[in-house]
């Protein structure tokens, strides 16, 4: 599938959607992504997460745990780890906040049991929030701490914009707010105008990836509908990589 939009030359990025504890998907994609690249290396590659690699599912830690080993650049794979929503709420959820109680209706509850917290009968009552926050605190690594720290809110290659929720399209693109790129839905899951950047994000949920004029929409529900989707894009050309269970 070809565009007008474009990566630079001899580069080739993969962008994963959407995760959500589902790590045996992502194990799954990653090696298909190996398969792929070896059939047709590419001179420079980059794979960008998308965020929301945590709740819902069963193993968001085993997820953060995977992604701490591949940071970096290893085999010649640059790797860029944008945040989520849930991330930021996780870390609110860690850090105290009494704003972020939501988050375990989000699927938090899912992501302190896969770090060892009994989560059964809970009534979240404000002792036992203030119990499963200072849980957290000591089942969670300090290298998951760091990692959820140096989250990007955006990346750029080409034109190609990579964000996690999306832009507010009646503001320029260097004039995003973080809260925007990491929770928005409308008016930008709506928009078919064009923009400076090809936008590719996860967030918004879509049976298939959704293509438009100036945005790729790739959270295909991992934890809800079985698949985690890869766009993979070089030159003008796109196309997708797939796991599913």
């Amino acid at each position: 599938m070809e565009t007008t939009f474009s990566v630079p030359d001899n580069h080739r990025v993969y962008a994963i959607g959407d995760i959500h504890g589902e790590f045996e998907l992502l194990d799954d994609l990653h090696e298909t992504i190996a398969i792929d690249l070896a059939k047709s290396p590419a001179d420079t590659v980059s794979i960008v997460y998308m965020g929301d690699y945590i709740d819902r599912g069963p193993q968001s830690r085993e997820v953060i745990d995977n992604l701490i080993l591949r940071k970096g650049n290893q085999d010649g794979v640059n790797r860029i780890f944008l945040k989520g929503n849930h991330e930021q709420a996780f870390q609110e959820f860690i850090g105290g906040s009494y704003g972020a109680m939501a988050w375990l209706e989000w699927g938090g509850l899912q992501t302190l049991k896969s770090y060892g917290i009994n989560t059964d009968n809970i009534t979240l009552s404000v002792s036992e929030i203030e119990n499963l926050q200072n849980l957290i605190k000591q089942k969670c690594p300090a290298s998951h701490v760091s990692f959820l720290n140096t989250l990007q809110f955006h990346h750029i290659i080409g034109d190609y914009m990579f964000v996690h929720a999306g832009i507010d399209p009646e503001k320029p693109l260097d004039g995003q707010s973080e809260q925007t790129m990491i929770s928005i839905r409308e008016p930008f899951t709506s928009y078919d105008g064009t923009l400076d950047k090809c936008v590719v994000y996860g967030h918004t949920i879509y049976d298939e990836p959704k293509i438009a004029p100036s945005r790729i929409g790739i959270d295909t529900g991992a934890y809800r509908n079985g698949t985690l989707t890869a766009l993979v894009l070089e030159g003008r050309e796109r196309r997708f990589l797939y796991a599913r269970n």
